[in-house]
């Protein structure tokens, strides 16, 4: 299906008259309608290629060359994947948007005029939609007229008659439209399709002075943490909080790991008060985690044994409520309000530290280059033995070459840093999955103690309880053996090469072969 736009002074009536020099037209019915399109705050729907419409009795998803990819019947538009009657729909769904919210975007009210383009022998051979209509916010705080448009499609078996009709409205001076009906209303109200990311894209130059990059960081930092900040109050849903916390945990990461580029005690004192943020929603995280996962185990067993867990959920909920509460009063406190003036005024200057002059590039590559050596050093002497203390330290120090590598990665070719970023996240998730594992089996035990303090919960609640703490432990052990092959795959020869490009260092590996070991012994 073509569109085109029908702007003055190429109206409908231009339009008309010179298809009918041709062809026989027909007009047909008007259909009026408005439909509400959704998406997540970071427009996964979007960035999938699609869009999901809602009209008040069905969800249509439709990809970007307008074709239906899924529908479904559905009286009120869920909020949630999770809250999606079962099927081909809801498992659409979930792989997009995961956790995320469906939230409204915009409203869309049209008019839709039909016209049958027939043949010499007045068989109907395509269809034109003349659409005229509003585009209005959510709230009804503002709407905008939309741009009339002429669709084009043919029928099945006609499709040389629709590249004729094509080719003469084009002749006539229309122009096709290449936006979906989403992208149109979204530029009518003066918004764009895809408004947030949580990825740190800095466009840093290697001769850039290190303060000017260190405060562009901070800058892209705080705007995602301010993006982020009214959905962590209203609990919309777990990523607010989750995108909240990464970017204070990467200003951290880059003011610690990053020294002496901006006045050091000012930069000090910063970091101690990210600390205090932090540590401010580790209890809600925590929680939050800990609710999805178990959101996910009570979808995969029998309806008896998921109802045997609603009192686990129940303490989770009445928890998070009371934790969202001492969360909201940081937040909105004086020492949060200095925060956030503290970091505008070390974002945008104009002071800088003893290595503020000091070129981006080879700044970079000197801490790359000692926390890559670390982790190798440290990756390369775990064992199957080691605690899980090791393997938590090794996820904290990978977790600081992961955001040196993001918060630098414009400095290097993208076909270097790109394979080593994809690399290092499998290792990092394994890591991740292994801790996760043996937090939660503690904080299982601890939930089991509370239950039981109270009024004393259903044997089958318990029962269910120590399954997934069995769970837990299998999770963890299976995660502890991935990590020598995911280990191996980060610390292979390809992904070393690439290290020493992106680090400038030639065939240092072949010259200092002791050095580089990651057990520390020579080869």
């Amino acid at each position: 299906m073509t569109t085109f736009l029908l702007e003055a002074p190429r109206r409908w009536e231009d339009a008309e008259r010179v298809l009918r020099e041709r062809f026989p037209l027909v007009k047909g019915r008007v259909r009026r309608g408005a439909v509400t399109f959704y998406d997540t705050f970071d427009a996964r729907i979007r960035k999938d290629g699609g869009s999901l419409s809602f009209d008040g009795a069905e969800w249509t998803w439709r990809g970007k060359d307008g074709s239906i990819r899924h529908r479904l019947r559905c009286g009120t538009p869920p909020d949630l994947a999770a809250n999606v009657p079962p099927g081909s729909f809801r498992d659409a769904l979930e792989k997009v948007v995961e956790m995320r919210r469906l939230l409204p975007l915009v409203e869309v009210r049209e008019e839709h005029r039909e016209i049958r383009v027939l043949d010499d022998l007045q068989k109907t051979v395509a269809r034109l939609v003349v659409s005229q209509g509003t585009a209005r916010e959510p709230d009804g705080s503002r709407s905008a007229a939309l741009p009339t448009r002429l669709s084009v499609r043919a029928l099945r078996g006609y499709e040389r008659e629709g590249e004729r009709i094509e080719r003469r409205l084009a002749a006539a001076g229309l122009a096709p439209d290449p936006r979906d009906p989403l992208e149109a209303a979204l530029q009518a109200l003066g918004r764009t399709p895809v408004p947030y990311s949580s990825k740190l894209e800095i466009r840093l130059e290697p001769g850039m002075p290190l303060a000017k990059a260190v405060r562009a960081i901070l800058g892209r930092l705080r705007d995602t943490l301010l993006a982020n900040e009214d959905g962590v109050r209203r609990e919309i849903d777990t990523e607010f909080l989750h995108d909240f916390r990464v970017a204070v945990r990467r200003a951290r990461s880059l003011l610690g790991q990053v020294r002496g580029a901006l006045p050091p005690e000012a930069q000090e004192s910063f970091r101690a008060e990210l600390a205090w943020l932090g540590k401010s929603t580790n209890a809600a995280r925590d929680l939050d985690v800990w609710r999805l996962r178990l959101q996910a185990w009570r979808r995969e067993l029998p309806e008896a044994a998921d109802r045997s867990l609603s009192p686990l959920a129940s303490l989770l909920a009445s928890r998070r409520r009371e934790i969202q509460h001492a969360l909201l009063e940081a937040l909105d406190s004086e020492r949060y309000r200095r925060l956030l003036a503290e970091w505008r005024r070390l974002a945008e200057g104009p002071g800088e530290g003893p290595e503020g002059p000091r070129p981006v590039l080879p700044a970079a590559r000197e801490r790359i280059r000692k926390v890559y050596r670390k982790v190798r050093r440290e990756g390369g002497a775990i064992t199957g033995a080691s605690p899980p203390e090791a393997l938590h330290r090794l996820r904290i120090r990978c977790k600081k070459l992961r955001y040196l590598l993001e918060f630098f990665r414009s400095l290097f070719p993208e076909e270097e840093i790109g394979p080593l970023v994809r690399v290092f996240k499998r290792l990092q998730d394994c890591l991740g999955d292994f801790h996760d594992a043996v937090v939660q089996k503690g904080s299982l035990e601890q939930f089991a103690r509370e239950l039981g303090g109270g009024e004393k919960p259903p044997v089958e609640t318990l029962l269910a309880m120590g399954r997934l703490s069995e769970r837990l432990d299998r999770a963890a052990a299976r995660e502890r053996r991935r990590f020598r092959e995911r280990f191996r795959e980060f610390d292979g020869p390809e992904n070393r090469a690439r290290f020493r490009r992106i680090l400038g260092e030639g065939k240092r590996d072949r010259e200092n072969p002791a050095e580089e070991d990651p057990g520390g012994r020579p080869r």
